[in-house]
Parts: structure tokens; C-alpha cells; sequence
């Protein structure tokens, strides 16, 4: 299944989430692996990613360590009268003596409608937390409107026909099994800095509420549980900021050493500051697969070697006998493409037989005879 890059009413997480990746979604989501069969969304946050692609596989797991960030979006979606309560709690914009009761009942006694109330009536809605992980975040003079009214109802409608394929989890990203049918989105917190000698610094390429939750060690744990990921035939895709400040991500740039792909996504950071963003600041995303904009399709040789099928005619090599044609294609008229292509770049005397169309979904091979 493959992402209509032209349908731009993407559904929005309910909450004005600090890491919210609602604002390049159409960047990032073309670049999505859609053969697979699971999405895992490793760091889900306030939920605009998996929102918006709950008809492009069969299993969606929404994971986030902090478990009351899950809970809001499971209620929400499970259960209802979850608003009502969310809108007792939150506080008028004029009552600050209010709003620091809250959190303090929040710290003592925490509840997802505590938090979520927070949250609406914080400064800038910027979920953050103390080493202690308590929720430590002003109050913005704001709270539950009309706006926040439309984004909840219209993530109801959206997300809830879908109910049955999702499933929720409030782990750390090493606790969550790694399958190859499944394909893995991870947007962590900021990524440590990279020395000068390639080793990790000791701080965050960037500040962020929800750093509290991410340690140094993470860093190195989720270099590890990526290729882990390769490893076993998955894919994955992770976002974040490669450069910030005259600093560089260690991991980030760990994975591009390693060979894996990227792409760099623009945004424009001075229209989500108060300040001209000077500081360089260059955000990518990192993937171990090949988009068909870049590759065309594999041959299988018959030493079992999947090469891509450019290789070929770059290199003036030759399609042998009895080696398969790999490809994973959505409707007839690429079917038709590749066949074509095939036709046109293959020497006279060898044919291409492709499957029947009812197989014309996943896993489809073209043997030559």
C-alpha cells in the first residue's frame, strides 16, 4: 500500500505535543515503508504519525514510555466521557492559584486527565518534567477552547473505526519485541552530541520537557536496537535533528556511517520561534530500505544474491536464465511499467511471466524462462 502524497488532511494528535511531527508529515510519510504488514510507532508521543496511517497496515502498536501520554489516546479512543473530565480539571485563564494545585495533585496523585489538562493550560502546551519526573511546567494562561474542541472530535472520527488494529504500550523501546513483518517509526527525545574524537558527549543536542525520560545510555541502547532491526529483515525510519547549534547527533551520524539511507527535511524553525533560529539547526530522517523513486526492483540471481535491477545495466551485465524478479507493487499500471522496462532493457529470447492479478498485492515474483 502506498501513500497518497497528494492528500494533505492529515488528522492531528489531540494534544499541542513539544516533538509533534504533525508539520512535516508530508515529508516524511511518503517515505514510508507500507509492504510491511505491522507499524510500530516506537516513541508515539501525542500521536499525529500513527493517526495518519491506520488504513496502510494491519496492526498499528502506539508505544511511548510515558505511560499517562498512552492513556489520554487510549481512553479517547476506547472509551468515552475521558473530555468531561478533562475539562473539570482544567482551570480558568486568569487562575494561576488553580492551575498550581492541579499540578501538584497531578504529582501526588497522577492520573492521563490530570496531565492532559496540564498540558492545555501550561505555557506553550510544552509537556515537561523534572529529573524527578515530576511535571514542572508554568502556567500559560490558557486552557480547553474550541479549537482543542474540533482537533479532539476530529481525531475521534478519524482514529476510531481503526480501534481494532491498534494496540498500546507504555515501554522502553528495548522492551519492544522486534518482528520482520513489521516496519518501526522512531522519533526519540534529542540524541546525545557527538565529540570531536566520534565518541557521545554528556549532554542533549537540544533541550526538550520530555529529556527527563532519556539518558545518555539510550543513545547507545537505540544504535543497537536499530541494527537489531536491520538485522533481522524489518525496516525502519528514524527522524531527528542531525545538527543543532555547531553540534552533531551521535547516533545520527553513527547510522549514516553505517551506510544506512537519509534525506534531510526542511523546516523552517523560525516560524515555531520567537527568535531568528541561527543556530544551523538541520533536521533528517534515516532508513534502511529503498523507495521505488530511488530503485526500481531486485533480482534474485541464482546464487541467491538480490541485487537491484540498475545494477545491471550499469554495471552491462546480463539477466541470466532462471533468476527471479522481486517487486512489491500496488496496482496493475506499475505492474505494467516494470514489465516494460524489463522488456526493453533484456536481450531477445527471454520472457518475463508475471503472477496473476489477484497476486498483484505482496510478494510477487516474475521468473524468467
Amino acid at each position: 500500500m502506498k501513500m497518497n502524497q497528494n492528500d494533505k488532511n492529515y488528522v492531528d494528535g489531540v494534544m499541542n505535543y513539544t516533538g509533534s511531527k504533525f508539520k512535516i508529515l508530508e515529508q516524511i510519510l511518503p517515505l514510508f515503508d507500507y509492504r510491511k504488514k505491522i507499524f510500530v510507532d516506537l516513541f508515539a508521543g501525542g500521536g499525529s504519525v500513527y493517526a495518519n496511517v491506520l488504513d496502510k497496515y494491519e496492526k498499528i502498536l502506539v508505544n511511548d514510555i510515558i505511560q499517562d501520554l498512552i492513556l489520554i489516546q487510549k481512553k479517547l479512543i476506547l472509551t468515552d466521557g475521558v473530555i468531561g473530565k478533562v475539562k473539570g480539571y482544567c482551570v480558568e485563564k486568569d487562575d494561576s492559584e488553580g492551575y498550581n494545585e492541579l499540578r501538584k495533585s497531578y504529582n501526588e496523585n497522577k492520573s492521563p486527565e490530570k496531565l492532559w489538562a496540564l498540558m492545555l493550560c501550561c505555557t506553550n502546551n510544552m509537556l515537561r518534567f523534572n529529573q524527578k519526573f515530576e511535571f514542572n511546567q508554568t502556567f500559560g494562561k490558557r486552557t480547553f477552547n474550541s479549537n482543542t474542541e474540533k482537533k479532539v472530535n476530529n481525531f475521534i472520527e478519524s482514529v476510531r473505526p481503526h480501534k481494532n488494529k491498534l494496540m498500546f504500550s507504555s515501554k522502553s523501546f528495548n522492551d519492544i519485541p522486534i518482528v520482520m513483518k513489521s516496519f518501526y517509526y522512531i522519533d526519540p527525545p534529542y540524541g546525545y552530541i557527538m565529540n570531536e574524537d566520534g565518541s557521545m558527549g554528556n549532554t542533549q543536542i537540544s533541550q526538550a520537557g520530555y529529556n527527563a525520560y532519556y539518558k545518555k545510555g539510550d543513545d547507545e541502547s537505540l544504535y543497537n536496537y536499530v541494527h537489531k532491526i536491520n538485522n533481522v529483515g524489518a525496516t525502519f525510519l528514524m527522524s531527528g535533528v542531525l545538527e543543532h547549534d555547531g553540534q552533531k547527533s551521535w547516533i545520527l551520524h553513527k547510522l549514516i556511517e553505517d551506510g544506512f539511507n537519509f534525506k534531510i527535511i526542511n523546516f523552517d524553525y523560525n516560524k515555531v520561534s520567537r527568535k531568528t533560529n541561527d543556530k544551523g539547526t538541520k533536521e533528517i530522517v534515516v532508513f534502511n530500505y529503498r523507495k521505488e523513486d530511488d530503485n526500481d526492483f531486485l533480482i534474485e540471481t541464482q546464487d541467491g544474491k538480490r541485487v537491484p535491477f540498475g545494477y545491471f545495466y550499469r554495471k552491462g551485465k546480463s539477466i541470466m536464465i532462471n533468476d527471479v524478479v522481486l517487486g512489491e507493487y500496488d496496482n496493475n499500471e506499475v505492474t505494467k511499467k516494470v514489465l516494460v522496462q524489463l522488456a526493453n532493457a533484456m536481450k531477445n529470447g527471454i520472457k518475463v511471466y508475471k503472477m496473476p492479478p489477484s497476486d498483484v498485492d505482496v510478494n510477487k515474483k516474475w521468473y524468467i524462462s
